[in-house]
């Protein structure tokens, strides 16, 4: 059976996608701080320290890198982001490299967005996700490898233990459980801004097509759009509770309101839809559901 080495496979989407992989028949060389709780080869590796495993790069049939810092410091996206990126595209030999890049890249962005939509950092976070897309293409230029995709992923609804580990979708989601406001510069940029999302499950799902995709580039990816307003509401439904919207000029917020960013940032999956042949299957409703329904089976 073909062996695809996982990074990541501890975090927020991590464990998802390797039931994908075992389902589709893989074997998994898992790289994490942690022992996973799936089925795997696993080798204790910080990202930093990849160099020491390069024989075993070298060996599996396909990468899916997930880790990241998730930092905005420079030092580490560098040194623990882009530095450990090279490390495994360098060593990597046959089979497709999946990386998770990040709608991120292009910035606080309004309307529309399809791959060719111009890259707008604003942090070092975001510049690290760039970074990797370029040496991702860079390594592809070698012959006899497989196709480098990188996914550009908007905002995850995640279940896991480590949802509230720098997730934007749980800060909002929590926020609605406390009963905390909302605040908006006007009722047009309440009814208009909003973001592209992705469930766990669609994104495993995605990830393995991935491995199918035989054409290199960036592909954009997402399991539907909603509204900050749809998405507020959504969750309130959910715990039976009423949203609290605050409109006020300049759009600033109190110590106690959420101010959520002014953007309407709708991606254009058509091109991963059609090079992979997924279909997204999980809904707004049924992901806001579930996140209550395993917190509660969590917390009692």
């Amino acid at each position: 059976m073909p062996t695809i080495l996982l990074t990541g496979g501890t975090g927020n989407a991590g464990s998802h996608v390797a039931r994908q992989l075992l389902a589709h028949g893989y074997e998994i060389l898992a790289v994490s701080r942690s022992k996973p709780d799936f089925h795997c080869r696993h080798l204790r590796r910080d990202l930093r320290d990849l160099e020491g495993i390069s024989s075993e790069i070298e060996s599996t049939d396909g990468i899916i890198h997930l880790a990241s810092p998730r930092s905005q410091d420079a030092r580490v996206t560098v040194e623990e982001d882009v530095l450990s990126f090279h490390i495994i595209c360098r060593y990597w030999r046959k089979g497709s490299l999946i990386f998770a890049s990040s709608q991120v890249v292009y910035g606080v962005a309004v309307g529309d967005i399809c791959e060719d939509s111009a890259y707008h950092p604003c942090g070092w976070y975001d510049l690290g996700k760039i970074i990797n897309e370029l040496q991702l293409q860079m390594a592809c230029m070698e012959s006899g490898r497989g196709a480098g995709v990188s996914l550009r992923i908007p905002i995850l609804f995640s279940t896991g233990r480590r949802r509230t580990d720098r997730q934007f979708m749980t800060d909002i989601l929590e926020h609605c459980r406390k009963g905390g406001s909302f605040a908006f510069e006007s009722e047009a940029d309440l009814y208009a801004n909003g973001t592209s999302f992705i469930g766990e499950e669609d994104f495993a799902a995605a990830a393995v097509a991935a491995l199918r995709i035989d054409r290199t580039g960036e592909y954009n990816l997402a399991g539907g759009f909603c509204t900050w307003k749809e998405l507020i509401e959504c969750a309130h439904r959910f715990l039976g509770s009423r949203p609290r919207f605050i409109l006020r000029r300049g759009g600033y917020s109190m110590p106690d309101e959420l101010r959520l960013p002014s953007s309407r940032a709708r991606l254009d999956c058509s091109k991963f839809q059609r090079a992979a042949n997924w279909i997204p299957k999980e809904a707004l409703d049924m992901l806001v559901a579930r996140y209550f329904q395993e917190d509660q089976l969590e917390n009692g």
